[in-house]
């Protein structure tokens, strides 16, 4: 099993909302949002996160960052505080992560 007790909420945060700071060009706010979600469901679920967790999750965070202005959107990284913002807003929605996965 792997636990997770030393990687904080937060932590997972950023890994999955740098998912949603993919470059915008030339695509509709549907496909985008696709995109974002598809990449944050597969970095959530790559450290070990349940595939339950991370649809509900990254749902949550499109849907919030949807939110932003198109431009702090596009360019998320660059916003730590909007990135916290939308994880604490999700966090308290779907609940923590998971202590540990199988």
């Amino acid at each position: 099993m792997r636990n997770y007790r030393s990687v904080s909420s937060l932590g997972l945060i950023t890994i999955a909302l740098a998912a949603l700071s993919l470059d915008a060009c030339g695509q509709s706010d549907a496909q985008l949002d696709r995109k974002r979600h598809d990449s944050c469901v597969s970095s959530l679920t790559a450290h070990g996160l349940s595939a339950a967790y991370a649809e509900a999750y990254c749902t949550c965070t499109v849907k919030e960052s949807d939110k932003l202005p198109e431009a702090d959107k596009v360019q998320l990284l660059l916003h730590p505080d909007k990135m916290r913002a939308v994880a604490r807003t999700c966090i308290t929605q779907v609940g923590e992560p998971p202590t540990s996965a199988p």
